[in-house]
């Protein structure tokens, strides 16, 4: 195929004959902005081409988009601040930011509710195409010069109004109001901790909120049509809970470039990335190491992501701007070309170092004392997706080059270069977030508003390595020792690290925080449970995602509680790698719950059997009986009282004397009826109300090919269906049995003499189903108090096994003088639940 002729705009020959463009990466905020709008004229700022709906109904998405004109930001990602902390230099353009916002009324500006706005790079959609794998996945390609939205979620029917103001360095503007109308909806709200019952979650129209939860098996960048599918499954089963991590869409901890070997410290992969300093220029930046001969860091990196969409038959320019010192070369004389190089790798193909691997696509660079760039072209042929692109130091024999970025831009016939099609072209990732990432989420949470998904939605990464490297004074650490805890900042101060942080709240907020959704935010991933500063961290984080966000302020300092009820603010919280503690009153000690920290809205703990701060002996019980994992420490957690849900964010049968890792260790993968689960969750209608979240959602929950344990969850929800657990009457049915052998679990609401209970034959565990041990049938009698003397009560009997929703049988026993309903069990060899209410004895006919 015969290949286009471009009239290129102008070319030098640089080091080694390298062929120069107009340098596409001189600036990395010129790589962010890419065809954003700049100023055109010596007009002020200013907010044009306006576009809204007249109607939306209640608790819907009400979406505004609108251009902004003549701004001196240079980074549209960032708020403009007059006053930021140090290391933040509002003279330096990848800082220089902006901020736009809405603001809504319902009541003629009585009562306003402000809305950060974001800019939204567009893309053009092409559907779903086989990868360079061979696997399907969207083609998506950025297109246009970009454009700025509003999304706001109004909670109430009647007439509303907005104004759009915008500011920056040389001003604000504002726009004239417009009306529009909210139309009653048939959505439930946003989700919220129960008002009378703070055990539970409930939606702003006061239902509960019961779900088993789950860890995501289809990530957010994964293919659509999987997230569908699993979407899907969820929905059926009412399991609405979801944990996902977006802590790959901001800071390092999940770069796309890996290098060759593949290393991984801790659950992360090793970011190949430092700060250097640019003496030149005065400033420091992040830049990507490459090394011949390997130490810490690797002699090839690629492209560890998912493909990125190109056009057929299109040229496009690839750059790489990097400094290098100590190249020498060639290592194999045979092969004369030696240097920093970018390739196309075949696929799964890592290494880039050896002469005569891959398609070499630049020219070879050498030392250089300052930045320079290594170009060249690439004809994309019969491709949809940019096959694997890999950065190296091909043959030589020692050298380093630091990559400050990787760009690829379609080449016009008339030379002008397109959008950046690299997701991830500078290395400077603190500076920016990845636009093809962020629309990804979109559809993700879109998907789960459609299937009635909720998310528990992780941000950050507390080891991602950008925070190492910053001081909590705003420089880099640069040949000294790591900051190892600068994930915290100062924690109740405000420094760089907390800045860059509040950056990404506000654009999470933004862009997501429209939706009803979303659970809740999850600040990081197992922080230091012992760091005062991850305290205080969490509490800010709540402050500023509460408050702060929508222009609200908040006192400084412990105590102080965001008094805001924005209708689109989410809960908050955080995690630790163990089960902190609670608060004592006593004491004086532990988080959760603590006075000093009000602006958390539940508990988040992890425990596997392996880290649960169970004593032995229980754990040895819990490795074979589920629902005695659920118990013990959904007991311990109630004991608390901390006044708010608690939910284990991860939970795993493991051994108790293995790792977290170790999900094979107990052989639940024998347990094919999913006998685990079923115990693990009817046993969650105990008073202590632990929301559960389990980690292994493969293979434990499913097997794909083997089982799927899903519909456990679906008879569990049609037995609560209509159980109105929150309204603040609901308590321990404190049964007793006769017999030990029966585990009787539940509560009562003794105000209105309603009863629900899980009855299980103790000896009916996972491991006696799968060891084929008989378990003898067991019975006896339940006694349970408080009821009014002498009332007859219906009893509905539920098979636990059927997902119809069906009452088995029913039956009927009056309370004694004493008040106590004593229930008859017999011959019971697995499990049964049963409902208990008020009788109403019908009246006999008169004649």
């Amino acid at each position: 195929m015969r290949r286009p002729t471009f009239a290129l705009l102008a070319v030098a020959v640089g080091f080694g004959g390298i062929l120069f463009l107009p340098d596409p990466s001189s600036t990395n905020a010129q790589q962010l902005r890419s065809f954003k709008a700049e100023r055109t004229d010596a007009a002020g700022l200013a907010i044009a081409n306006v576009s809204a709906p007249s109607q939306v109904a209640a608790y819907e998405r009400f979406e505004i988009t609108f251009d902004v004109t003549n701004t001196v930001a240079g980074n549209y990602q960032f708020p403009y601040d007059p006053s930021p902390p140090p290391g933040v230099d509002p003279h330096d353009e990848t800082y220089r930011g902006i901020s736009v916002d809405a603001v809504f009324t319902q009541d003629d500006w009585k009562t306003v509710y402000r809305q950060p706005a974001f800019f939204y790079q567009q893309y053009l959609d092409g559907g779903m195409k086989p990868g360079p794998d061979g696997q399907p996945q969207r083609w998506l390609y950025p297109a246009g010069a970009g454009e700025w939205k509003v999304r706001f979620t109004p909670h109430v029917a009647g007439s509303w109004k907005f104004r759009l103001t915008a500011r920056d360095a040389s001003g604000t503007t504002d726009t004239p109001p417009r009306s529009f109308n909210v139309a009653v909806g048939t959505k439930s709200g946003f989700l919220r901790v129960s008002r009378k019952d703070p055990r539970y979650f409930e939606f702003d129209n006061g239902n509960v909120f019961l779900s088993p939860g789950l860890q995501a098996t289809q990530q957010v960048q994964d293919s659509p049509s999987n997230t569908t599918a699993e979407f899907a499954e969820l929905q059926k089963n009412h399991i609405s809970l979801l944990r996902i991590w977006i802590s790959n869409m901001y800071g390092s901890a999940w770069l796309r470039w890996r290098g060759r070997r593949n290393i991984h410290d801790g659950y992360l992969p090793r970011a190949g990335i430092l700060p250097v300093h640019d003496s030149v220029r005065s400033r420091d930046l992040m830049a990507l190491s490459v090394k011949y001969p390997e130490d810490w860091f690797d002699c090839c990196y690629s492209d560890a992501g998912a493909a990125q969409a190109v056009k057929p038959d299109t040229t496009y320019l690839i750059s790489v701007r990097y400094r290098a010192e100590g190249i020498t070369g060639p290592r194999v004389q045979a092969f004369p070309g030696y240097g920093l190089v970018a390739k196309i790798l075949g696929r799964g193909a890592t290494s880039c170092s050896e002469p005569g691997s891959g398609e070499v696509v630049t020219t070879y660079g050498g030392n250089a004392p300052d930045w320079v760039t290594i170009q060249g072209m690439w004809y994309s042929e019969s491709n949809d997706y940019l096959p694997n692109l890999g950065i190296g130091l091909e043959n030589v024999t020692e050298g380093r080059a630091l990559v400050t970025s990787i760009s690829v831009r379609e080449v016009f016939p008339n030379g002008q270069l397109g959008p950046e099609v690299s997701e991830e072209p500078s290395m400077e990732y603190e500076l920016y977030f990845p636009d093809r990432a962020l629309r990804a989420m979109d559809e993700y949470v879109e998907l789960a508003e459609k299937h009635g998904v909720f998310l528990k939605v992780v941000l950050m990464e507390k080891n991602d390595l950008i925070y190492y490297k910053l001081d909590d004074n705003g420089t880099f650490v640069i040949g000294r020792q790591d900051n190892e805890d600068g994930f915290y900042g100062l924690g109740r101060g405000l420094n760089k690290t907390r800045w860059l942080q509040r950056a990404w709240w506000r654009y999470v907020t933004a862009r997501w925080g429209y939706s009803t959704s979303i659970h809740s935010w999850e600040l990081v991933n197992e922080g230091d449970p012992f760091s005062t500063k991850h305290w205080e961290l969490a509490d800010e984080f709540g402050k500023f995602m509460h408050c702060e966000v929508f222009g609200v302020s908040v006192k400084p300092g412990d105590s102080a509680q965001c008094p805001c009820q924005h209708p689109n603010r989410h809960m908050v919280t955080t995690s630790f790698w163990h089960s902190f503690p609670g608060y004592s009153r006593r004491t004086g000690t532990g988080f959760w719950g603590n006075p000093k920290y009000p602006n958390l809205d539940y508990a988040d703990v992890h425990a596997y059997i392996s880290t649960s701060a169970a004593p032995e002996p229980a754990k040895s019980a819990m490795e074979s009986d589920a629902a005695y994992y659920h118990l013990w420490h959904s007991k311990q957690y109630g004991s608390w009282k901390l006044n708010t849900p608690v939910i284990r964010g991860e939970a795993g049968m493991v051994p108790r004397q293995g790792s977290t890792n170790d999900f094979a260790g107990l052989g639940l993968q024998r347990d094919v009826r999913g006998i685990w689960y079923h115990n693990f969750l009817w046993a969650s209608l105990d008073s202590g109300a632990l929301y559960e979240i389990y980690w292994y959602t493969v293979p434990h929950v499913y097997s794909p090919g083997t089982y799927n344990h899903a519909a456990v969850a679906l008879s569990l929800h049609n037995f609560l269906d209509g159980v109105p657990l929150n309204n603040g009457h609901y308590q321990d049915a404190s049964a007793a049995t006769s017999t030990p052998g029966l585990r009787v679990v539940g509560q009562k609401d003794l105000v209105n003499s309603r009863t629900h209970l899980w009855i299980q034959n103790k000896a009916h565990t996972w491991k006696t189903v799968v060891d084929s041990v008989t378990v003898a049938a067991i019975s006896g009698n339940i006694r349970i108090g408080g009821f009014a003397p002498g009332r007859l009560h219906r009893l509905d009997w539920w098979d636990t096994y059927r997902t119809t929703g069906q009452v088995t049988s029913t039956t009927s026993i009056r309370s004694g003088a004493d008040g106590i309903l004593t229930i008859p069990v017999q011959n019971l060899a697995t499990d049964v639940a049963v409902k208990i209410t008020p009788d109403v004895i019908p009246s006999r006919p008169t004649k």
